[in-house]
């Protein structure tokens, strides 16, 4: 069997009719055309037409609905190759299907010169979802041997040309007759004798995306007709290509079965599909999604859905712009609901994005629009840069956010339902608390008055030994019940800042002081340096000497004997105006703390070492309490130590610094202490026998005459009866049987007789909480004294009262 030849492809493509053409352009206004006798055929063109006529001529008989397509063609010509299929109008043979391809040759100066060819695709058939697939028209060769074309080289050059790859091989046999320059790349072949050594290979290698295309192929050999497919091509170096092709059967001159494959080559397609596939997923979510040049000021829509008309959102514009600053503000005047969004057109300027992406990831804008008509009505705008652009340039989503406000206001929801619980658990937690204080407190007052009272009656040396071991012992459990109450109360929020006027080198004096007996008895080396140059400051006094104290008392208990505990109190400037910063130090040589457990030392009841083990007795509250109080007052803490070395604590609290003339002005006159209240009468209202023992000891120590009402309703009727003066005041206990203090108070409070009214209350109570004082003075009492009873508050509390 004899080859297939160039004359017979030359044949071939005139039997095709390709015509040949090119184009100059000088400074795209002049247009010369020159055309060969196939083209002049194709397009119909008079004989003896100039260049520029015949360009004039074409250009008027291409389709009016597809000028526009083929004008951008012609500009994409200018990056140097470009493709078009149009109708072109034959003023003989009417409308034709044509294919177009062109490629810039050379340019010279103001001359650019474009050559291409002309190709009627008219019997063509369209496949594919729409899409116009190249096919090349193989005729059965009637005169292959009649007609010569050019030269060989120039036609071998022309397929060459084509985009598409071009496989004709015999069967059998499988004899190729030709492949063109795309064939052999996609192949991965640098010849046609290297691909017809491994052609039985590379064919073995063809993967068909319907298994009937073998089938059909098959058929070819033995029937005439055409099929056409997809396909994946291995190459002989083992890259994968993804092809559109067609397969025909022609015979040749010598009546040999030839099939001839076009194929085009559409991995980079299905690449984009992949990439669009995946953004189509990533952006599920948005209804819509626009390309936008913020520099330039244009909107490309990326994606858009029509759902029920989405009036309300907005993102179908009535106008047909591409503008983006135009777009935005169409939308907030057509969409946007004003009272949800007033500082949209802020927001979404290009020069506030910009700025805003320059130091975030994105910007996210929530707005309501009216209800669309599905109910829809939360939107949220999302705006992102895009990477590695010349200008500046942001993907914008349009995404509802129905379901997510819903969600978000249910889990609103339940976070009120679940801090009202805890509302209601912490009332709870505050009501157990404020009866375990009473509870407790009842029974320590007696203990602590009994073992009082009996420490000035007692004068063998041993049992005042066993006196004053109760008495401490009693303080210490008083001190946990204090600890656990302070706690209660910072936790629950209710701890406010009582600012007062303080000498602040006599406070920590005398909190030092406090420690010195101690120290001593366990022979520790205990000194205090106290430096400031604003000795008047406000302060809430109480709780910075609970500070002091709980620091100066765990640095002495966990001091051993002959060790080292030093207090260092200074004042240093301050960034706030008439403020300082009380910066003091307690240093101890102690047993220190672990580097594990340094961290934890103010977490709530941690301890490093219990009790048992320790000896040294607490509750691991000191510390979370020292730190609650010290952030109360917007003020720092740190901690240094060293298991077996010691520990140190630095705290630093800013303080506003007072005159001494306004601390001059607070101060409350000692003298109280030696005051004798005989001829005052109290009637004490108390249920509890021992405590009302006490009490009456105290009070008959003082001076006064007193009266005991076992509870509120007897002590109403005592008052009521008696005339008015008889009582100077009215000591008053809370929880009472009958009738509580409270209730009693106001029913003396409405007695008609006004001096009865107006006598002088005074809850003493084991209700010992800030909120009880504050209630008892909400109820109409005039003071408030906390069980124990200790008696230099009950005095300075009569004196502030009687006098």
């Amino acid at each position: 069997m004899g080859n297939l030849t160039f004359d017979d492809w030359n044949t071939y493509s005139r039997g095709t009719q390709i015509g040949l053409w090119k184009i100059e352009k000088e400074d795209d206004i002049t247009v010369r055309m020159y055309v060969d006798d196939i083209m002049q055929k194709l397009i119909g063109s008079p004989d003896g037409a100039t260049p520029e006529e015949t360009c004039e001529f074409f250009k008027s008989h291409i389709h009016p609905e597809d000028v526009e397509q083929f004008q951008t063609y012609d500009m994409e010509l200018k990056s140097g190759y470009a493709e078009v299929v149009y109708r072109y109008l034959h003023p003989i043979f009417g409308e034709m299907q044509i294919r177009c391809m062109g490629k810039i040759i050379k340019e010279e100066g103001n001359v650019t010169t474009v050559m291409g060819q002309h190709q009627e695709i008219s019997d063509m058939v369209r496949v594919g979802n729409g899409l116009l697939r190249e096919k090349i028209l193989l005729r059965k060769n009637k005169d292959l041997e009649t007609q010569q074309l050019m030269t060989a080289d120039y036609y071998r050059s022309l397929l060459d040309m084509e985009s598409c790859g071009i496989l004709a091989y015999t069967v059998p046999g499988h004899k190729i007759q030709h492949m063109n320059a795309e064939a052999l790349r996609i192949y991965g072949v640098a010849n046609i004798k290297e691909a017809q050594e491994h052609l039985r290979q590379l064919l073995a290698k063809v993967k068909y995306s319907d298994p009937i295309t073998v089938e059909k192929l098959k058929k070819l050999r033995d029937e005439s007709g055409a099929i056409d497919y997809e396909c994946t091509i291995e190459s002989h170096k083992g890259s994968v290509t993804n092809v559109l092709a067609k397969t025909e059967v022609f015979l040749t001159p010598k009546g040999e079965h030839c099939l001839v494959t076009t194929f085009l080559d559409i991995s980079e397609n299905k690449e984009l599909k992949k990439e669009k596939n995946i953004l189509d997923a990533l952006s599920v979510d948005f209804l819509s999604v626009y390309y936008c040049n913020l520099d330039l000021d244009i909107s490309t829509v990326l994606k858009h859905e029509d759902l029920n008309s989405y009036q309300s959102y907005g993102v179908r514009r009535n106008v047909d712009n591409h503008c983006f600053s135009f777009n935005i503000r169409y939308f907030y005047d057509h969409f946007v609901v004003k009272e949800s969004a007033p500082d949209f057109l802020d927001k979404m300027n290009a020069d506030y994005i910009k700025e805003y992406l320059s130091d975030h990831t994105r910007l996210a804008y929530r707005f309501r629009t009216n209800p669309t008509d599905d109910g829809k009505q939360y939107f949220e705008m999302q705006v992102v840069k895009v990477p590695d652009t010349e200008d500046f340039c942001v993907v914008v989503g349009y995404r509802c956010i129905d379901e997510i406000v819903k969600e978000q206001e249910e889990q609103k929801r339940q976070i009120e339902e679940a801090y009202e619980a805890a509302e209601h658990a912490s009332e709870a937690k505050t009501t157990f608390l404020l009866n375990m204080s009473h509870d407790i407190r009842t029974p320590m007052n007696a203990i602590l008055g009994f073992s009082k009272l009996m420490g000035e009656k007692l004068t063998d040396p041993t049992l005042v030994h066993y006196q004053e071991m109760i008495e401490q012992s009693g303080r210490i459990l008083l001190s946990i019940l204090n600890n656990v109450l302070d706690m209660a109360r910072i936790e629950s929020g209710r701890t406010e800042i009582d600012e007062n006027c303080s000498k602040v080198d006599e406070m920590i004096a005398g909190v030092c002081k406090v420690f010195e007996a101690e120290a001593k008895n366990k022979n520790i080396d205990f000194s205090y340096d106290i430096s400031v140059n604003n000795a008047y400051l406000m302060c809430d006094i109480t709780k910075i000497q609970e500070i002091y104290t709980n620091l100066i008392s765990n640095a002495i208990k966990y001091t051993p004997s002959e060790g080292k505990v030093s207090v260092t109190a200074t004042d240093l400037s301050c960034d706030k105006e008439d403020y300082v910063v009380l910066r003091t130090v307690i240093e101890d040589t102690g047993i220190g703390m672990s580097e594990d457990f340094v961290p934890r030392v103010f977490d709530s009841f941690v301890r490093e070492r219990n009790t048992t083990m320790g000896k040294v007795s607490g509750t691991g509250l000191g510390m979370p309490i020292v730190k609650s109080l010290v952030d109360l007052m917007n003020g720092d803490i740190k901690v240094e130590s060293e298991l077996g070395k010691g520990s140190r604590f630095i705290v630093e609290i800013p303080l506003r610094i007072a005159s001494e003339s306004y601390y001059a002005s607070q101060q409350m006159d000692d003298s109280y202490m030696d005051l004798d209240f005989s001829g005052k009468h109290v009637l004490l209202a108390e249920d509890n026998e021992l405590n009302a023992e006490i009490a009456i000891t105290i009070l008959e120590g003082m001076g006064f005459e007193v009266d005991l009402a076992e509870d509120g309703i007897i002590c109403v009727e005592k008052i009521a009866k008696e005339d008015a003066g008889t009582y100077d005041l009215i000591l008053m206990d809370i929880q009472m049987p009958n009738m509580d203090g409270y209730k009693a108070t106001q029913e003396i409070r409405r007695l008609a007789d006004q001096n009865k009214a107006t006598i002088p209350i005074i809850a003493m109570t084991a209700n010992a909480f800030e909120e009880d004082r504050q209630k008892a003075f909400e109820m109409g009492m005039n003071g408030h004294i906390a069980k124990p009873l200790e008696l230099d508050v009950i005095k300075k509390t009569f004196v502030t009262i009687l006098s």
